[in-house]
């Protein structure tokens, strides 16, 4: 049985990081280990969102009678506080993360993926990383950030499915992708990234950055106990291997979708639109990336007031030297 990396996450506002404010864990340990935290707060973001009447659709009326325009608007604008949280992922969490990993394959072939052996998986594997959101004392979660090492984890039914339904979508890229999946000898990490629609776009920052900074203490913690297990049979003047971890990702599977508008003028250029505002950067330093569309109903288009949208899924590898610059990237939107 592995021991655990205790950590604290949430909102933490004036006690301090070594006390009242660690979560506890249900996990039990045949040790006392070591315990490290975040020592930066996941900040909790308030989104304000304001809830004003309906304006006239005419805007002609409108400048001729401005009277009627500040009557209808003379009430103080409603606002609203949400505070969203950043959390560790629980079994009350179950049935969302289950939802969110089931996106990485969405339309027609969704149902093929058998997401609930890893949602399991995420869950079982909180101690050491991944964060869920949730808004205060809300059972709700409205979005996961987590990664599993898909070699280890190569038995698992999802992880199975997953590559299957990649293999098969990938065309001519198909050949690089399975020799990828097969190299057991560089260590990829499937990271899964969602997040409803009402999440504000602030939080995507601290959750990318902490799911990182994680995965180095999960590393640098195994990493910590293989190295005392080879010291004790160690042998007078002889060398032993490099202490190794499950958690030394050299590249990561990035799965996301964007929008692109289907139906343009001759010329126009096309005009992607991004699920999370992440997904860019992710795209950005990816060395290897293939997309294709995703069939709803048996139509990959759908009409929208901005015109003919065709929703794609997006498949991205990236070197784990890149993840660097992808969070530099992202901090210098805030």
């Amino acid at each position: 049985m592995k021991d655990f990396l205790k950590k604290g996450k949430g909102k933490r506002e004036s006690e301090d990081v070594g006390s009242e404010g660690e979560k506890e864990h249900s996990a039990s340990t045949t040790e006392n280990i070591k315990k490290k935290k975040l020592k930066e707060e996941k900040d909790t973001v308030e989104e304000e969102v304001d809830n004003s009447e309906n304006e006239s659709d005419n805007e002609d009326e409108e400048e001729e009678s401005s009277s009627d325009y500040v009557s209808s608007n003379s009430e103080e604008d409603e606002e609203i506080e949400v505070s969203f949280e950043v959390k560790d992922p629980k079994e009350i969490d179950f049935h969302a993360i289950k939802n969110f990993v089931g996106m990485l394959v969405q339309g027609d072939n969704a149902e093929e993926l058998t997401p609930s052996p890893l949602a399991d998986l995420i869950i079982a594997q909180t101690d050491y990383v991944g964060s869920v959101v949730k808004i205060d004392d809300n059972e709700e979660t409205f979005g996961i950030i987590s990664v599993v090492n898909m070699h280890k984890h190569s038995s698992l039914p999802t992880i199975q499915n997953l590559q299957k339904h990649l293999l098969t979508k990938a065309d001519t890229s198909r050949d690089k992708l399975e020799s990828i999946f097969e190299d057991k000898s560089k260590l990829l990490g499937l990271i899964i990234n969602d997040r409803m629609l009402n999440v504000p776009p602030q939080l995507s920052y601290p959750l990318n950055s902490s799911l990182f900074q994680e995965i180095e203490w999960a590393k640098e913690y195994e990493i910590e106990n293989n190295q005392k297990a080879k010291g004790d049979k160690k042998g007078k003047g002889k060398s032993i291997a490099p202490a190794e971890s499950d958690w030394n990702f050299s590249h990561y599977l990035y799965i996301t979708s964007y929008y692109v508008n289907s139906k343009r003028k001759k010329g126009q250029k096309e005009e992607i639109t991004y699920s999370k505002i992440e997904d860019e950067f992710y795209h950005k330093h990816s060395y290897f990336q293939f997309s294709f569309p995703i069939i709803v109903h048996n139509q990959d288009t759908r009409w929208t007031l901005s015109g003919y949208l065709s929703k794609r899924a997006l498949v991205l590898l990236i070197n784990h030297k890149e993840i660097e610059h992808v969070l530099n990237d992202l901090k210098n939107l805030e």
